[in-house]
């Protein structure tokens, strides 16, 4: 038995394993690999999903373990493979990550602030959704009256929660971040 074949068996992808002397033998290998990414980290969870990242690049994972499975059983273009999907994987959590980070140093930013819960609730939306919001939207999601709406939004950008723009109808409403422009 080759030290491939101890690999855990779960829901997944059906691979031969071992020599030409047990070819007939299949073991599931499962190319997500969650559980042991995380329990090898000691956490609970990870911030980033290699199931998804391998799905996005199937056919080039499939086609390096096929020539794998059909050459010398060398598995070190197998585990380059692995490896290079577990590094896009984290490439791409950085922005949402990054995105929580911003709207939790918004709310740090602001913890003293005195908002109301059409106020909170707005906030969240352009946390959230973005990018912009005019006296309309904020009438339409809050149900308030175009008067209040346009006395709350003022008031956000008074405690420097909101910047404004334009004029008139026109004035759209933007999240301050704590940097000009970044999250």
């Amino acid at each position: 038995m080759t030290p491939l074949s101890v690999i855990p068996a779960k829901a997944g992808i059906q691979v031969p394993i071992g020599s030409s002397r047990d070819a007939g033998r299949r073991q599931r290998f499962d190319v997500r690999q969650p559980l042991a990414i995380s329990q090898d980290e000691r956490r609970g969870q990870r911030l980033f999903s290699l199931s998804a990242q391998i799905m996005r690049q199937r056919e080039a994972c499939y086609a390096v373990l096929e020539r794998t499975q059909r050459g010398t059983l060398d598995v070190t273009g197998w585990l380059g493979c692995f490896l290079e999907q577990v590094a896009s994987a984290c490439d791409l959590a950085e922005g949402p990550i990054e995105h929580v980070l911003a709207k939790a140093r918004f709310w740090l930013r602001h913890q003293g602030t005195a908002l109301n819960e059409r106020q909170r609730k707005i906030i969240n939306i352009l946390l959230d959704a973005g990018p912009s919001m005019n006296t309309r939207k904020y009438v339409s999601l809050t149900r308030a009256s175009r008067a209040t709406a346009y006395r709350e939004l003022a008031d956000l950008v008074e405690k420097r929660c909101l910047i404004s723009s334009g004029s008139g109808r026109s004035v759209n409403y933007q999240i301050r971040w704590d940097r000009a422009g970044s999250r």
